[in-house]
């Protein structure tokens, strides 16, 4: 079931959807978010998609500060806590959308400043947080940096070398996204047991930079040139 991005059939509610690839539970919301799209789309004016927008964010504002974190959607008991998350981060990528598409959004922010945002997202990423703030801090990301940062990227005009790097690092992270879990375990055991290493981020680093050059320089050329879709059918 899981090949075809269909949960497991759980034993209890506290078992995860995804027993192989845990992960994979945004993969599915991602799936039904997508199918009620396609239903409803010709009633998603920008006021719908605010009023949407709010009510799942409280939703997911409100069970991330009871959880003190944003980690859910995996289990089958928080699975529609994950597709409310779902439910937001789509809206709001639809609205950044519609707003730069209608020129509210353009404001030729230079080459600098993004790479200023790219190293506050690292920054913010790498560093511990105590568990405490961990909701605050979850939240923060979710409905604030992430959104700025890709309403920032809308806003750059990259050189011909800066576009094709970004865009192979584009079409290699959602395959990244699907392998990373079921690589990161097996990593971590060598890197730990046999090279003496800390497995907190060198097996993250080792499986991206290795799978980047997998899928952003033999599988993704392979796919743009025997599996793309017709124009049509292009978002």
């Amino acid at each position: 079931m899981e090949i075809f991005i269909l949960p497991s059939w759980p034993k209890s509610f506290d078992d995860n959807l995804f027993f192989i690839n845990p992960v994979a539970w945004s993969l599915l919301m991602e799936l039904v978010v997508n199918l009620l799209f396609v239903v409803f789309w010709k009633r998603l004016n920008p006021k719908m998609l605010f009023g949407i927008l709010a009510i799942s964010g409280l939703i997911v504002s409100i069970y991330t500060l009871y959880q003190h974190t944003a980690v859910f959607g995996y289990l089958w008991r928080n699975a529609p806590m994950g597709l409310a998350r779902t439910i937001f981060s789509f809206s709001m990528g639809i609205l950044i959308h519609h707003f730069y598409k209608s020129g509210k959004l353009k404001y030729g922010i230079r080459f600098p400043y993004f790479v200023a945002g790219i190293l506050i997202l690292i920054i913010y990423l790498l560093f511990p947080v105590n568990d405490k703030i961990r909701g605050v801090y979850d939240l923060l990301f979710i409905i604030l940096i992430s959104p700025a940062l890709v309403a920032l990227g809308t806003n750059i005009a990259l050189g011909n070398v800066w576009l094709r790097i970004f865009s192979s690092l584009g079409s290699a992270s959602y395959a990244l996204y699907v392998i990373h879990h079921p690589l990161a375990a097996p990593t971590e055991i060598f890197v730990q047991k046999v090279l003496g290493i800390s497995p907190f981020a060198t097996p993250i680093a080792l499986i991206s930079v290795s799978s980047f050059l997998v899928l952003g320089y033999i599988l993704d050329p392979v796919s743009y040139t025997h599996l793309t879709l017709p124009t049509i059918l292009r978002v």
